[in-house]
């Protein structure tokens, strides 16, 4: 069993990805800004399998006092699974978490991955390969931290880690939010997100695309006319 970290555990897709690897059989420490989201998470688990931090991936130095805790405690994660994320129409928030929590979380982690090996994982967004015309600043951030494990990724010194990027379209993450049948065939849940993500780390290549849909939709942006699928993009986002 592993010891993973994931950022941005208190809600959606990064909750969904604790309670699942929780229940089967990992220990994960989960970190995000609602420290009352982590307690409440918390109480969930039996003693020992979940550990908490709350804290601010956009924050450098946030992120090493995390290392210096997990140290502090024995706990060398094999996995870090990189959630955290906002959509924010101010640009210096998306920038902030999105792109430079991404490495921030890198930069304190690093060494240890590249002496002892593992996996760090992000969750990316759909929107980063197709701009999302209503939030342009959201996209780039994205965009951008892709292109920042692709960088790294391709670095002889971190030889011994292994990357991945997951290229997410929309997912019901309001809860309580009820979709249609159809609807639910492009929209997926936090928790099938959460097995899709849990099964494809270790895999091959650098880039999954979840769900199918996605997948359709960046074949389209290669043969659409761009006001096409800025109609589409937003439609997405109702």
């Amino acid at each position: 069993m592993s010891a993973i970290l994931i950022t941005g555990a208190s809600a959606g897709i990064g909750r969904a990805l604790t309670v699942y690897l929780v229940n089967a059989g990992h220990t994960v420490w989960g970190i995000a800004r609602n420290e009352q989201k982590l307690k409440e998470l918390a109480a969930g688990f039996k003693q020992g399998s979940f550990y908490y931090t709350a804290c601010n991936v956009g924050r450098a130095q946030d992120m090493f006092n995390l290392k210096t805790q997990m140290n502090a405690s024995g706990f060398l994660p094999d996995i870090l699974i990189l959630n955290a994320g906002v959509t924010s129409q101010v640009a210096v928030e998306n920038r902030k978490t999105n792109y430079e929590g991404v490495i921030n979380t890198w930069n304190a982690f690093k060494s240890d991955l590249q002496k002892r090996g593992g996996e760090i994982a992000v969750s990316g967004s759909l929107f980063g390969l197709v701009p999302a015309p209503f939030n342009p600043s959201y996209s780039q951030s994205k965009l951008d931290a892709l292109n920042f494990i692709k960088e790294i990724s391709s670095l002889k010194e971190n030889q011994a880690v292994k990357f991945k990027y997951f290229v997410l379209g929309p997912v019901n993450t309001v809860p309580g939010n009820t979709l249609s049948w159809w609807q639910s065939l492009i929209i997926p849940s936090p928790e099938k997100t959460a097995i899709y993500i849990t099964k494809h780390l270790g895999g091959a290549g650098l880039i999954n695309i979840f769900p199918l849909s996605s997948k359709v939709i960046i074949l389209l942006n290669a043969l659409l006319p761009k006001a096409v699928m800025n109609r589409i993009m937003t439609f997405l986002k109702r």
